[in-house]
């Protein structure tokens, strides 16, 4: 379970408003992050390790900003997410946790 907040991705994305259909899609976006770091990670992955947590956020924030489908998404991102995702993934192999 992610244990990110709306309100957190809202404040790293800069949304300082109130309004439903935001609030819909950041919970759903939320939870679409949450199933890929369980598929990238095992389902007990470390959702409290800042690490996944701001991966977390840079992917809502890639989804969020490329919500119309465009193929824009910078190669140092993807090199970002993948070598924190692998730390982690090392990190819970050592400790039995992993995949």
């Amino acid at each position: 379970m992610s244990a990110l907040s709306v309100q957190d991705v809202k404040d790293y994305l800069g949304i300082d408003f109130a309004d439903d259909a935001t609030d819909r899609l950041v919970t759903a976006m939320v939870s679409t992050v949450d199933g890929y770091m369980k598929g990238a990670l095992g389902a007990g992955y470390p959702a409290d390790d800042e690490r996944v947590k701001m991966v977390a956020k840079i992917i809502i924030s890639d989804l969020y900003d490329h919500r119309d489908l465009s193929d824009k998404v910078t190669g140092a991102t993807r090199r970002l997410v993948d070598s924190m995702l692998q730390q982690v993934r090392l990190e819970m192999r050592a400790a039995g946790d992993g995949v």
